[in-house]
């Protein structure tokens, strides 16, 4: 059939010394096979007119000098540069384009003409053809590109429509560089104990990120976890968080079930996560398919709530499970698109994981715009510290373009030359637009596949009139998409107002919802004359025939060959490009069509839902997203009721993983909602509570302390009566107490209390203190244990809202200046009271724990402080109460040591700080991991387990924002460095750990004063241990400045103060002349050591005896035996205790005395004895320091060691 549009069969003309043969489609005829006489002939017979015009391209194949067998020979081409593209000499040699034979293997070859031969025959040849073409291809007047679509589409078909073909693209043009730097990165994560690794590709749209990236990874897919996630525009909005790791997690727990050792992973990743792991599944739901389902005994109620540690939380379990995955043997490889549109908490988890430096094997690989690149600066810059790689994608130059129209094309580049430079004019290099003009191209049938000569053709005064049309890729994907037929459009409309990725089921329900598919269907049968021979063509692929369809899936295949739909699995489908989608949308007119269709898809979505529950949060969320967009066309304030509930539960399921801008978004969309209803507070308090209260604690998540007092204030100024204000101004007391307001918190706590009936003063003092201590005793006397146990659960809930409040508002006195500290007395006195009179609730635990505290600390009965911290812990056990951290913190911290040793607090430490991280009390829970750190250090067991714990113990209190306590626990963490060894300066508290001046400037600054009192202990402690003892004294001075807080002189670091101040005036006792004044003031030490040890402290019983024997010895009124004695007495209870740190120091001291004595085998011996005891204890500087202390001693043991192996 006669085309009605021109071809240009000759795109260009061949160069000057050779000739251009196109192949006619059949397979190329080896080198070696070609006869030259042969190829004269069908040269001559052309020249004749003996061959039509379509035979003139002959097929062949470059031929070498060895192999051609005859004497044909290329000529070489002269001025070789002249010809050369500007571009080509700045580009590297790898990415050069080669010239290349066409597709099918023919190319330009020299025949065995002379020059004036060729230039002759090519000319005639020219004329030719351009003759035939007119008289067989000549454009009609209707044909004109001014004219409509409809004719110009009727005039094309007749014509065998030819799809292009990109799919079948091997070779990705000009990106060689940057693949082979990607694929670098590649290998390095299959290195033993790789770290872990980020690429970022930057380029704009349409420059081929995605395809580098895909390109890249196919050979490793085989033996690594290769998976991805694609951040969508929605995603910055109000949106299910995290969308693209989800999709990344889903994929790698699919992989890690098919891997041939899924039991090891499974076991490995069930035990890094243990009770903790319900809390990962809330981020990550298809982990339960790898691990199983998991329970969860949540009884936080409506009064707990979220913080910024909560986030940090769930970022810590997410590396330590990829920790369990990633290996050298099988790394995981992480792809995520489009970074720009990722959330802050998406972005947050992948900058935690590129820093996490545990983390081997892992390869992070991003790709972003660099158009849009402003949610990602802050991140970029944090990450850039980090082995990290970054590579920038340009557009094509003209060369790549060429070879890429060509390869498309399947013909030589020589030919597609003319052609290529309008497209690269057209599009500016950027792939996606080069495809999408080209098909554009072909759907006006300025290009065109032509039967007759087995190429395509191109009409260029026509392509010149588009690549001068101002449209963009924008206007050209709307241009294409206007081509297809009214159902293809439809399905790509509905498909578009879904999202960028869309089930396929999903489509074809909302489809049938108004039937407009199948009414568009009847518009194209009777329009059939204008519809798309492109498109019929690919239907026609997909079903077989060339007819119009209602068949939603055909049409959907037939989009994919298109390019304009990816199938990716099943019934899910994404938008090839995110350019495609937003042209699609367009389709649809903003305002009230757009909402139209997105209300009616939450219907159908509504209806789903309600058949199946075995959809997933996916499909809920996608119901609100829908429901949201079309809220405006809500008829009635019914519905807008119900859909602010929905918002509200979208919220708390987002709350769940600690999104807090999301969860935000949904709360401000159920109000938006209600601020539509009348007398929404009249009629709907309780669904408006709930909203503002998640979007104020959201915004206290978010650092955003002022719009949370001021949404709470709203509910305060809104509520009838006090219990309804209750939740608010619990959540305002935990927003003061989280900026450090600690002085604010107790004072508003305060004024609540009073509100509620419980009057506090504006000062406490020691009469109002005596008062309530004497009422608490009169509750108290005469009840057993059982008694106390026994006692009714609470159910007064104003009783229950005044616990709550007493309890928060005494977490922050304790934590605040000396007048905040003095009401912690009068707190707990309430607290115990209150129990005792209405019953046991989950405060009550504190509460018996606060007063046994208080008996302890104010009244010294020690018994009676133990008695009621063991009760708070049988009372934990009995209610089943699942936050162990609080009550084990300050039961183990201030009350079992005054009875039991102290190495039976470690174990229950550490259960409390796993309890309270599972429930999301870090705050206690980091507390009582110091505490832990604390009393390992100070039982005397070898330093190196806690050494290795410690820098994680630290950064994790960091990571979660308590910075308080990091700066109590660091100066231990330094102490343990010197007496390792890993201080050059022992007796100096800086190093590694800490930097001295930096921490003294951050606790000044924060005002922490047990951090202060931490620093000068440990100061002091180094100082002696290294005989530093001019220093020991200084900080003895400082330590003595310090006001005690309450409940302070029970807690064991205290005790060890004392001792080692005791240490240090009996040492400078020995070596000064004031030892009168050292003496005494140690005699005040060794009575206090004394008294605690009487009350059943076997710790202090244990520094006393070694307080004792040093004493004596500096005193020297007890007789060589007494003393020999004493130290005797210190070395063997060390032993029985099992501290290696006190058996260590009393055997240097029984040798340091026993040198003085003259007795210097004894020494030797106890000498030899702390050496080791050092050693064992880990202490390797503090054992090297004892051969500068005593070299004389030392030598001769060498010497002995010698002789005697």
């Amino acid at each position: 059939m006669t085309s009605s549009v021109t071809l240009n069969t000759m795109a260009d003309t061949a160069p000057d010394y050779e000739t251009t043969l196109a192949g006619n489609g059949e397979p190329p005829q080896a080198a070696n096979d070609i006869d030259e006489k042969d190829i004269l002939a069908k040269w001559k017979e052309q020249e004749s007119g003996a061959l039509p015009s379509s035979s003139t391209e002959v097929k062949h194949e470059r031929m070498s000098r060895r192999g051609s067998g005859g004497g044909i020979k290329r000529i070489k081409k002269k001025n070789a540069n002249r010809s050369m593209s500007p571009n080509r000499s700045e580009k590297p040699a790898s990415d050069r384009p080669r010239r290349r034979s066409s597709r099918d293997g023919s190319m330009a070859i020299n025949i065995g003409l002379t020059r004036s031969e060729l230039k002759e025959a090519r000319v005639k040849q020219q004329e030719e053809e351009e003759q035939q073409q007119q008289q067989q291809m000549s454009i009609p007047e209707e044909a004109s590109p001014n004219n409509s679509r409809a004719k110009l589409l009727e005039s094309t078909a007749t014509t065998e429509v030819h799809l292009l073909d990109f799919a079948s693209l091997k070779q990705l043009h000009g990106r060689s560089s940057e693949v082979k730097e990607l694929t670098g990165a590649i290998d390095r994560t299959f290195y033993e104990d790789a770290p872990s690794e980020v690429v970022l590709i930057l380029g704009g749209s349409g420059t081929g990120k995605t395809s580098v990236v895909h390109h890249a990874l196919t050979e490793y897919k085989a033996r690594s976890f290769c998976v991805e996630g694609k951040f969508d525009q929605n995603d910055t909005n109000v949106s299910r968080p995290y969308a693209a790791f989800l999709e990344v997690f889903r994929d790698l727990n699919k992989q890690i079930l098919a891997h041939k050792e899924k039991d090891q992973f499974v076991e490995r990743i069930q035990s890094a996560l243990g009770a903790e792991a319900f809390r990962v599944t809330k981020l990550i739901p298809s982990l339960i398919d790898v691990i199983g389902e998991i329970s969860e005994d949540d009884d936080d109620g409506d009064d707990t709530f979220r913080d910024r540690a909560s986030l940090k939380q769930i970022f810590r379990l997410t590396r330590e499970m990829m920790r369990q995955i990633c290996s050298a043997g099988y790394p995981v490889i992480i792809f995520l698109d489009d970074l720009q549109w990722g959330g802050k908490e998406s972005l947050a988890l992948f900058q935690n994981l590129a820093n996490d430096v545990r983390l081997k094997n892992l390869l992070l690989i991003g790709t972003y715009r660099d158009e849009e690149i402003a949610p990602l600066s802050i991140m970029l810059e944090e990450i850039g510290d980090l082995q990290s790689t970054l590579i920038r994608l340009s557009p094509l130059d003209d060369e790549w373009v060429n070879i890429m129209v060509a390869d498309v094309l399947k013909m030589d580049p020589a030919t597609t030359k003319k052609f290529s430079s309008l497209v690269y004019r057209k599009t500016g290099g950027n792939a996606l637009f080069v495809c999408h003009f080209l098909d554009r191209m072909q759907e006006v049938s300025y290009l065109q596949f032509s039967v007759q000569l087995g190429r395509w053709g191109w009409d260029l005064v026509k392509i010149r009139s588009e690549v001068n049309a101002n449209d963009e890729i924008h206007e050209t994907l709307v241009y294409r998409l206007e081509f297809l037929p009214s159902t293809a459009r439809v399905v790509l409309q509905r498909a578009a107002s879904l999202g960028n990725k869309f089930d396929l089921d999903i489509l074809v329900k909302t489809l049938d919802w108004d039937r407009s598919v199948d009414r568009e269907a009847d518009k194209a049968n009777d329009e059939r004359a204008t519809l798309s021979p492109i498109y019929m063509k690919a239907l026609e692929g997909v079903s077989g025939e060339a007819k119009i369809t209602t068949d939603i899936s055909v049409i959907a295949q037939a989009l994919v060959k298109l390019g304009f739909l990816h199938h990716l699995h099943g019934s899910t489908y994404r938008f090839a490009h995110d350019k495609i989608h937003y042209a699609a949308l367009s389709l649809i007119p903003e305002g009230r069509s757009r909402q139209t269709v997105h209300w009616s898809n939450g219907q159908v979505l509504k209806r789903l839902l309600d058949e199946s529950d075995d959809h997933g949060d996916g499909l809920f969320f996608a119901l609100v997203e829908q429901l949201n967009q079309g809220s405006p066309c809500i008829p009635d304030d019914e519905e807008r009721l119900e859909l602010a509930a929905l918002n509200l539960r979208a919220s708390y399921k987002v709350k769940e993983t600690s999104a807090f801008y999301p969860a935000a978004g949904y709360a401000k969309e159920g109000l938006f909602l209600l601020a539509r209803v009348e007398h929404k507070w009249d009629f709907y308090k309780g669904l408006t509570t709930k909203l503002i209260l998640v979007m104020a604690e959201m915004a206290m998540c978010c650092g955003q302390s002022k719009d949370c007092m001021s949404a709470t204030q709203e509910i305060i100024r809104n509520s009838r009566n006090l219990e309804e204000k209750v939740p608010a101004y619990l959540l305002r007391l935990k927003n003061l107490g989280q900026v450090g307001k600690f002085k604010e918190a107790v004072k508003e706590g305060l004024e609540v209390l009073n509100l509620l009936g419980e009057s506090f003063p504006k000062e406490s003092n020691l009469a109002l203190v005596a008062f309530q201590l004497a009422k608490s005793k009169s509750d108290g006397f005469g009840k057993t244990d059982d008694d106390f146990c026994d006692l009714k659960l609470m159910t007064d809930e104003k009783q229950q809202m005044i616990m709550k409040i007493l309890a928060i508002t005494a977490f922050y006195a304790v934590r605040g200046t000396d007048k905040t500290q003095g009401f912690v007395p009068l707190i707990f006195f309430r607290m115990f009271q209150i129990t005792s009179r209405y019953g046991l609730t989950n405060q009550s635990i504190v509460a018996f724990a606060g007063y046994g505290v208080l008996l302890a600390s104010i009244l010294k009965e020690y018994s009676e402080g133990f008695r009621f911290g063991r009760l708070a812990m049988d009372l934990q056990s009995g209610l089943g109460h699942r936050n162990l951290a609080r009550g084990s913190l300050m039961n183990y911290q201030f009350l079992h040591h005054l009875k039991e040793p102290l190495a039976d607090t470690l174990e229950p430490l550490m259960e409390g700080f796993k309890a309270g991280m599972i429930c999301d009390e870090t705050a206690d829970a980091v507390n009582a991991l110091s505490v832990y750190c604390s009393h390992y250090l100070n039982v005397g067991l070898p330093l190196e387990p806690l050494k290795q714990e410690y820098k994680g113990y630290l950064a994790l209190m960091l990571e979660l924002e308590r910075d308080r306590v990091w700066q109590i626990t660091i100066p231990y963490a330094q102490l343990i460095d010197n007496l390792m060894g890993k201080n050059q300066q022992p007796s100096v508290l800086s190093g590694d750990m800490m930097n001295l001046k930096m921490v003294i400037d951050k606790v000044k600054k924060a005002e922490n004063l047990n951090a202060v009192r931490s620093i000068y202990a440990c100061r002091l402690e180094a100082a002696y241990w290294f005989a530093s003892y001019d220093m020991a004294l200084r900080m003895i001075q400082h330590l003595k400045e310090l006001k005690l807080c309450i409940g302070q002189s029970l807690i064991f670091n205290y005790r060890r103060e004392v001792f080692f101040t005791g240490m240090t005036y009996l040492a400078l006792a020995k070596n000064t002349k004031k030892n009168r004044q050292h003496i005494w003031s140690a005699r005040d030490c060794i009575a206090k050591m004394k008294t605690w040890a009487t009350k059943g402290s076997a710790d202090c019983e244990d520094l006393l005896f070694i307080m004792h024997a040093e004493l004596y010895a500096v005193v020297g009124r007890k007789t060589p035996e007494e003393i020999a004695v004493a130290y005797q007495i210190a070395v063997t209870n060390s032993h029985r205790v099992g501290s290696l740190q006190n058996l260590a120091l009393a055997t240097e001291l029984a040798g340091s005395y026993y040198i003085s004595a003259g007795e210097h085998a004894t020494a030797s011996s106890f000498l030899q004895q702390s050496y080791d005891a050092y050693n064992e204890w880990n202490a390797y500087k503090k054992a090297s320091h004892l051969e500068v202390l005593y070299p004389q001693m030392f030598s001769k043991l060498v010497a002995l060691s010698t002789t005697n192996p």
